[in-house]
């Protein structure tokens, strides 16, 4: 159970972990405010479209397979986060609001599936 918290607790953080930094370091390398606003608005869009979608898919394929792999979604798309500094312009901004749609899909997959985990522990 604790590690369930600490990947809920982790996958959370990566939405709003990125708030205090991000545009700075974005307009620096050339993007506007709107486009920081697109590219943070990427998580929650795709997190909502897709959560429906996992609850189909724990069904199929079950509950501990959606979060493992999950969980390995938002951590290779957090990677290739990491590694947006050495891009500029349009570039930048198509790759930056790519993984953070990544991280919406992975993120929703953890909540819904660690939800079900839960259920059927308790």
């Amino acid at each position: 159970l604790l590690i369930l918290v600490g990947t809920l607790f982790l996958s959370n953080s990566i939405y709003s972990v990125l708030a205090p930094f991000f545009p700075r370091i974005s307009e620096e390398h050339g993007l506007s405010s709107t486009q920081n606003g697109i590219i943070f608005s990427g998580f929650p869009l795709l997190a909502l479209i897709s959560a429906p979608l996992f609850g189909i898919l724990i069904l199929k394929i079950g509950r501990n397979n959606v979060l493992f792999y999950s969980t390995l979604l938002i951590g290779v798309s957090t990677l290739g986060f990491a590694s947006l500094p050495y891009f500029y312009d349009e570039t930048l901004f198509i790759l930056a609001f790519v993984s953070r749609s990544i991280q919406g899909i992975g993120g929703a997959g953890i909540l819904c599936s660690s939800f079900a985990v839960i259920a059927y522990a308790y």
